[in-house]
Protein backbone atom coordinates (compact mmCIF):
# COMPACT_ATOMS: atom_id res chain seq x y z
CA UNK A 1 0.00 0.00 0.00
CA UNK A 2 1.55 3.08 -1.43
CA UNK A 3 1.27 6.61 1.30
CA UNK A 4 -1.34 8.91 0.55
CA UNK A 5 -0.03 12.20 -0.18
CA UNK A 6 -3.38 13.68 0.33
CA UNK A 7 -4.13 12.28 3.94
CA UNK A 8 -0.83 11.33 5.53
CA UNK A 9 -0.25 13.46 8.38
CA UNK A 10 3.05 15.68 8.50
CA UNK A 11 4.86 16.05 12.25
CA UNK A 12 3.70 19.30 12.96
CA UNK A 13 0.06 18.26 11.70
CA UNK A 14 0.75 15.30 13.79
CA UNK A 15 1.18 17.38 16.53
CA UNK A 16 -1.48 19.53 16.31
CA UNK A 17 -3.76 16.32 16.19
CA UNK A 18 -1.88 14.69 19.68
CA UNK A 19 -3.38 18.35 21.11
CA UNK A 20 -6.61 17.93 19.53
CA UNK A 21 -7.51 13.67 20.11
CA UNK A 22 -7.97 13.70 23.89
CA UNK A 23 -10.82 16.44 23.57
CA UNK A 24 -14.35 16.78 21.93
CA UNK A 25 -13.79 19.90 20.51
CA UNK A 26 -10.41 22.32 20.92
CA UNK A 27 -10.04 25.81 19.78
CA UNK A 28 -7.06 27.73 18.35
CA UNK A 29 -6.08 29.53 21.55
CA UNK A 30 -6.19 26.37 23.10
CA UNK A 31 -4.00 24.61 20.59
CA UNK A 32 -1.30 27.46 20.75
CA UNK A 33 -0.96 26.84 24.56
CA UNK A 34 -1.28 23.20 24.56
CA UNK A 35 2.00 23.57 21.85
CA UNK A 36 3.77 25.91 24.15
CA UNK A 37 3.51 23.95 27.09
CA UNK A 38 5.09 20.53 24.72
CA UNK A 39 7.64 23.34 24.16
CA UNK A 40 6.50 23.86 20.33
CA UNK A 41 5.60 27.56 20.00
CA UNK A 42 3.60 28.33 17.28
CA UNK A 43 1.70 31.81 15.94
CA UNK A 44 -1.87 31.83 15.48
CA UNK A 45 -2.06 32.59 12.08
CA UNK A 46 0.30 29.37 11.83
CA UNK A 47 -1.80 27.40 13.44
CA UNK A 48 -4.90 28.02 11.72
CA UNK A 49 -3.17 27.20 8.40
CA UNK A 50 -2.26 24.14 9.75
CA UNK A 51 -6.04 23.79 11.07
CA UNK A 52 -7.33 24.53 7.75
CA UNK A 53 -5.11 22.00 5.87
CA UNK A 54 -5.99 19.66 8.15
CA UNK A 55 -9.78 20.37 7.44
CA UNK A 56 -9.03 19.93 3.70
CA UNK A 57 -7.35 16.72 4.26
CA UNK A 58 -10.70 15.76 6.03
CA UNK A 59 -8.26 15.20 9.77
CA UNK A 60 -11.19 17.50 11.44
CA UNK A 61 -13.93 19.54 11.18
CA UNK A 62 -14.94 22.72 12.52
CA UNK A 63 -18.10 24.90 13.80
CA UNK A 64 -18.28 28.16 14.99
CA UNK A 65 -17.70 28.60 18.83
CA UNK A 66 -20.84 31.29 19.29
CA UNK A 67 -17.61 34.11 20.67
CA UNK A 68 -17.17 36.37 17.90
CA UNK A 69 -14.99 34.86 14.63
CA UNK A 70 -13.73 31.74 16.87
CA UNK A 71 -14.43 28.17 15.49
CA UNK A 72 -14.12 25.25 17.60
CA UNK A 73 -12.35 22.10 15.31
CA UNK A 74 -12.80 18.25 16.12
CA UNK A 75 -10.71 15.59 15.26
CA UNK A 76 -12.51 13.44 12.22
CA UNK A 77 -9.45 11.15 12.17
CA UNK A 78 -9.55 8.54 14.82
CA UNK A 79 -5.67 8.21 16.28
CA UNK A 80 -5.58 4.46 15.51
CA UNK A 81 -6.47 4.72 11.96
CA UNK A 82 -4.09 7.20 11.58
CA UNK A 83 -1.42 4.80 13.47
CA UNK A 84 -2.12 2.58 11.26
CA UNK A 85 -1.51 4.48 8.68
CA UNK A 86 2.24 5.51 9.99
CA UNK A 87 3.19 1.86 11.11
CA UNK A 88 2.15 0.25 7.81
CA UNK A 89 4.17 3.09 5.61
CA UNK A 90 6.93 2.42 8.09
CA UNK A 91 6.44 -1.38 7.51
CA UNK A 92 6.74 -0.78 3.41
CA UNK A 93 8.88 1.48 2.78
CA UNK A 94 11.45 0.65 4.96
CA UNK A 95 10.80 -3.29 5.87
CA UNK A 96 9.62 -3.76 2.54
CA UNK A 97 6.66 -5.19 4.37
CA UNK A 98 8.05 -7.29 6.55
CA UNK A 99 6.83 -6.53 10.12
CA UNK A 100 8.86 -9.38 11.17
CA UNK A 101 12.59 -7.39 10.15
CA UNK A 102 10.51 -4.20 12.15
CA UNK A 103 10.29 -6.80 15.23
CA UNK A 104 13.72 -7.73 14.69
CA UNK A 105 15.03 -3.46 14.31
CA UNK A 106 13.10 -2.84 17.21
CA UNK A 107 14.85 -5.79 19.57
CA UNK A 108 18.05 -4.48 18.00
CA UNK A 109 18.08 -0.77 18.83
CA UNK A 110 15.74 -0.12 21.45
CA UNK A 111 16.45 -0.15 25.62
CA UNK A 112 13.52 -2.64 25.79
CA UNK A 113 12.75 -3.33 29.18
CA UNK A 114 11.54 -6.82 30.80
CA UNK A 115 8.24 -5.04 31.58
CA UNK A 116 7.68 -4.33 27.72
CA UNK A 117 8.65 -7.32 26.59
CA UNK A 118 6.27 -9.24 28.92
CA UNK A 119 3.19 -6.77 28.17
CA UNK A 120 4.33 -7.87 24.12
CA UNK A 121 4.56 -11.41 25.58
CA UNK A 122 0.61 -10.94 26.49
CA UNK A 123 -0.73 -9.36 23.68
CA UNK A 124 0.79 -11.84 21.47
CA UNK A 125 -1.20 -14.87 23.57
CA UNK A 126 -3.85 -12.38 23.62
CA UNK A 127 -4.12 -12.59 19.93
CA UNK A 128 -3.35 -16.25 19.84
CA UNK A 129 -6.12 -17.12 21.30
CA UNK A 130 -8.40 -15.38 19.52
CA UNK A 131 -7.82 -16.70 16.42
Amino acid sequence: MGRNAQKHLTELELQIMKVIWPQDEVCVDEIKAKLAAGGKELALPSIRTMLNILEKKGAVSRRPSGAGRKFLYKAEMEQAAVNKEFLDDVVNRVFEGSTVDLFAALLDTQDIKKKDIDQVKRLIDQIDRGK
